[in-house]
């Protein structure tokens, strides 16, 4: 672990976020503007084929599948640049509980960034959960303390059963008031 505990300080949940959410979520947009940039590439080139550009149309035809083969690379690209880099940030990503703090491990390829917020400090949580999170059961828990002022001082995101983490950390700030 990266953080000095208190000397009566435990720990009591290590977290890691769901790769499969943290990594790949906002693949699913980009592999949709894929899909369809393939779909009007290949259009475009069997367009392309069957009218000889021996006309106006036909070299707006080339064109367009230059224009569309040229959305459907800058996708590949972006996917080759954007996935290492998500995968690099889980890895360095993790939410510990301890008896008196919730510590925030968050890292990207350069740095690791540590912070936490005390638990008797906590005001409110906020269980989020979207569609596709329904689908693989993760969640966000956002945390608000009462220093914020009513925004989210710091979110647990794409965590497992986020129902269970949500009771647990309630739980612990009402023993703690």
């Amino acid at each position: 672990m990266f953080v000095n505990l208190g000397e009566k300080e435990e720990v009591l949940a290590q977290i890691k976020p769901n790769k499969v959410n943290y990594c790949c979520g906002g693949l699913i947009g980009l592999s949709v503007v894929f899909g369809v940039s393939l779909l009007f590439t290949v259009m475009s080139w069997v367009v392309g084929v069957l009218n000889q550009p021996l006309s106006d149309n036909g070299n707006l035809m080339i064109g367009l599948l230059t224009l569309w083969t040229g959305i459907l690379l800058f996708c590949v690209i972006l996917a080759a640049v954007f996935v290492p880099i998500k995968a690099s940030k889980w890895e360095k990503t993790m939410y510990v509980i301890t008896t008196d703090r919730v510590i925030f491990h968050n890292g990207e390829i350069a740095g690791l960034d540590i912070n936490f917020v005390y638990i008797k400090d906590l005001s409110s949580l906020h269980l989020r959960k979207g569609l596709f999170n329904k689908m693989t059961n993760t969640g966000s828990i956002e945390l608000e303390s009462y220093f914020c002022n009513g925004t989210i001082d710091h979110v647990m995101a794409d965590i497992k059963n986020p129902e269970g983490v949500y009771n647990y950390l309630n739980n612990l700030i009402i023993s703690k008031r």
